[in-house]
């Protein structure tokens, strides 16, 4: 046949049909929230796990390759012991050969891809020789799967517990360009939604060290933004004893700890101000996972870090 076009009026559509249809809108979980899919109830007397529904809509549901997929009670799993490390693949199987059930929930230890199998891993699991299944390292994968809306005004989005986990919103505020992307995420999986920026996430308070608290007198606190492999620190820091801040300290002063998904690709210095003639800087340390200020000449009581913007190792 050179040419095929469907659906046709009266006529039902075939399996391989019904995937072309849907295939586009990808693979991965549907989420309304509640946590589904979750694992729960590790066993280490049966060696098994259960795959959960969502608390709050009471099933769980999925797309894998163009198929659907749904439970709507826990389904319990076997995750026997081993006699090398393995790594059990908790896992949404698609399997054209299965008629029946195309899409199965099962534990798998490898991912057979032969014969046109797909996969939407929910969950990894480690597991070592005589190790209880309780002490195995668990690794939530679960991607999930949303669509992209657009709109002219922030005051048009819908409410974000009425759409799924992770949808997209353009705003296009009726210039040229996108003025913004919004994704209905919560701070928790199975938390309220709410619009949260992707192009400028929130800035997350930084902890304070002897040599930097927020200064008094004016200036915003020290803290990080994290985009991907980009990170940007600003603040406005004077030390916590009221001391200056000068060139006669050799070492420097240490302002911010990094976390380890803070600690740079590559060490960096960033030219910072500070009260009159005073010359600073402050150098990212990829070693020390830290961010120390040099004061070059004069002393000055605070110092305003501006915006410090560098690549991390890690992706957020």
């Amino acid at each position: 046949m050179a040419e095929e076009s469907f659906p046709v009026i009266e006529k039902p559509l075939s399996a391989e049909q019904w995937q072309s249809v849907t295939l586009g809108i990808g693979s991965g979980v549907l989420h309304e929230g509640g946590f589904p899919y979750n694992l729960t109830n590790i066993s280490n007397q049966d060696n098994t796990v259960q795959v959960t529904v969502s608390s709050t809509q009471g099933y769980a549901h999925a797309i894998v390759h163009g198929f659907y997929h749904k439970i709507d009670a826990p389904v319990t799993l076997s995750v026997p012991a081993v006699s090398t490390a393995t790594t059990y693949y908790i896992a949404l199987q698609y399997d054209p050969l299965r008629e029946e059930l195309p899409v199965k929930l099962d534990a798998y230890t490898s991912l057979d891809r032969s014969q046109g199998k797909q996969y939407v891993i929910l969950h990894e699991i480690d597991r070592q020789p005589n190790q209880l299944l309780t002490d195995a390292v668990r690794r939530f994968v679960r991607p999930r799967v949303a669509p992209t809306i657009i709109v002219s005004r922030p005051r048009e989005l819908p409410d974000p517990s009425t759409v799924l986990w992770g949808t997209t919103a353009v705003i296009h505020g009726g210039s040229p360009g996108i003025a913004d992307l919004r994704m209905a995420i919560g701070t928790t999986d199975d938390g309220p939604r709410t619009w949260q920026s992707i192009l400028s996430p929130p800035w997350e308070a930084l902890p304070d060290t002897t040599n930097a608290v927020r200064n008094p007198t004016s200036g915003v606190a020290k803290s990080i933004q994290r985009i991907g492999r980009q990170r940007k620190i600003t603040g406005r820091i004077a030390r916590a004893d009221g001391s200056v801040y000068a060139a006669s300290s050799d070492s420097g002063y240490r302002v911010v700890d990094l976390e380890a998904k803070d600690r740079p690709s590559g060490a960096q210095r960033f030219t910072v101000r500070g009260i009159g003639k005073v010359t600073g800087h402050v150098e990212v340390s990829r070693v020390n996972s830290e961010i120390r200020l040099q004061i070059n000449e004069g002393f000055t009581n605070w110092v305003d870090l501006g915006v410090i913007e560098y690549t991390a190792d890690e992706w957020v």
